[in-house]
């Protein structure tokens, strides 16, 4: 399983990833990012947070299946572990706090193979009442 999203913001496409990081902490409960260099990454950058036993690394998008996502947020154990099927759960949690905060999130259901599909995570006011109750999912 992995804990991989693919994040945006509408009508906040240019947004910056500094500015993206900067919101996580209040969002997610997580800090501090650290800025890290490393030729792998789209700007030649990434950020990087532990909690909970896990790394967070937070950059920009580089899908081509779905070019409109301008952030990724990739989770994994910090500490090497046989069984990662949590992830996918967290992933689902982690995808409706964004939501419910203006974002737009995909959870692919495999990210190393293009065509996979996954999940869409967007928000619809009349879905119901409670903010946490306007998530709505859809396949892709």
């Amino acid at each position: 399983m992995n804990g991989e999203l693919l994040i945006r913001k509408p009508g906040h496409e240019l947004e910056s990833l500094d500015v993206f990081v900067c919101g996580l902490p209040q969002l997610l409960g997580c800090g501090p990012w650290e800025e890290r260099e490393s030729m792998n990454y789209v700007e030649e950058r990434y950020y990087c947070c532990f909690v909970l036993g896990l790394r967070a690394t937070a950059s920009i998008a580089d899908d081509s299946e779905l070019p409109d996502y301008r952030f990724r947020l990739y989770l994994q154990p910090q500490y090497n572990r046989s069984n990662t099927d949590f992830l996918s759960d967290l992933a689902d949690c982690i995808a409706r706090t964004l939501v419910i905060n203006g974002y737009e999130v995909v959870r692919p259901f495999d990210s190393s193979r293009v065509g996979q599909g996954g999940l869409v995570y967007r928000s619809d006011p009349a879905a119901a009442k409670m903010p946490w109750e306007q998530v709505v999912t859809n396949e892709y």
